[in-house]
């Protein structure tokens, strides 16, 4: 399989590169979509995160004790082509829907073991987890990137921590794009990727598509309050590569410890299944344009919050 992989490198670029000369920066991550950060974090933060993170999957699971009646919800990579091949929808659950500004733990079943998928999805709307409003409010490089970007009112969408486990217990994601599943007219998501421990080919790293923003949209997901339904509306006829059998057309995105992504909405991205020894945790947050822009009610989330980044 590795003679497969796309021979194309990500660029990724230091703070001070971001800082003396931002347009290049820019126009990279409008050619490609996606820009790599070099030392995002720092090892204090990112370990002072780390212990933050920990603190909130206690909390949480304190929490499903408390007031969810130890109640599991599972998590996995949705496939739009089979949604009669998954089990029972999790995004209209309460539980799921209550994540919205909450830090909420979400399971996965590997061979019957249940294991942490994720912890989402408000966590930087917490005031009690002070370093994870560091990473989202108080980033010159993430401010400076979105202000170059053209954002005029953004906000923190989302939040996600993402631990991969180990042996098999980090499962894949498959290709997608994440505007399908945060929706603005016009497409503003942004997202930014922090690896919280070295994220290599080796311990399942992320993978992508370069020039892939420039594709149209290829799925909506859209959910029904009223039925507490959800579907996945296709909207634009585009083949989106199989990570499996044409892994040519993906790019190993392959970062360190503290580095960061930053990628457009429409990029297509994955990560296989975490085979290997080491886990290869990450944290998420989703921005997107507030001003001047329509948010769908058909969105999972909503209302948006209103706590601009400026």
């Amino acid at each position: 399989m590795e003679n497969l992989l796309n021979e194309k490198k990500l660029t990724i670029f230091t703070s001070n590169e971001v800082r003396g000369n931002l347009n290049r920066v820019l126009n990279y991550y409008e050619q490609n979509g996606v820009i790599g950060l070099n030392g995002y974090l720092n090892q204090v933060d990112r370990i002072n995160l780390l212990n933050e993170l920990e603190a909130m999957q206690s909390d949480a699971e304190q929490d499903i004790a408390r007031h969810w009646d130890n109640k599991m919800i599972h998590f996995y990579s949705k496939d739009p082509m089979k949604p009669e091949s998954e089990d029972r929808e999790y995004v209209t659950e309460p539980y799921f829907q209550a994540s919205s500004n909450k830090a909420h733990v979400f399971y996965e079943l590997i061979d019957n073991v249940r294991v942490v998928n994720r912890i989402g999805h408000g966590m930087h709307l917490i005031d009690k987890y002070p370093m994870m409003q560091r990473v989202v409010h108080d980033s010159p490089i993430l401010l400076d990137l979105l202000k170059g970007i053209g954002f005029k009112k953004p906000i923190c969408h989302l939040s996600v921590y993402i631990p991969k486990y180990p042996n098999g217990t980090g499962s894949e994601v498959r290709p997608h794009q994440e505007s399908t599943f945060a929706y603005t007219k016009p497409q503003t998501v942004v997202v930014l990727w922090i690896a919280l421990e070295d994220a290599l080919i080796e311990n399942a790293c992320m993978y992508g598509i370069l020039g892939s923003n420039h594709w149209p949209l290829k799925w909506l997901s859209k959910v029904d309050r009223e039925t507490k339904t959800r579907h996945f509306e296709q909207v634009h006829q585009l083949h989106i590569p199989d990570f499996i059998t044409e892994r040519e057309f993906y790019t190993a995105l392959e970062v360190k410890a503290g580095d960061a992504l930053l990628f457009h909405g429409s990029f297509v991205h994955c990560s296989p299944m975490n085979t290997s020894k080491n886990s290869r945790k990450a944290l998420s947050l989703q921005f997107i344009e507030t001003y001047e822009v329509d948010y769908p009610e058909t969105n999972w989330l909503y209302p948006p919050n209103k706590v601009y980044l400026y």
